[in-house]
């Protein structure tokens, strides 16, 4: 019985991971059409999840 909800817990964790993964893409694709991003991008340090994070 552990073993299914573990097995069925770290296959909804891999999903969402998946979508987070997805959603970043998706923020930074639109982050990178804005002057903020640009200014950001300047920054030493700053990635891509950073700044839209």
């Amino acid at each position: 019985m552990a073993r299914i909800q573990i097995a069925t817990l770290v296959r909804r964790y891999r999903q969402l991971e998946q979508e987070i993964a997805t959603l970043t893409e998706e923020l930074v694709a639109l982050a990178q059409t804005t002057v903020e991003y640009e200014w950001l991008q300047t920054i030493p340090g700053l990635g891509d999840t950073t700044i839209v994070e």
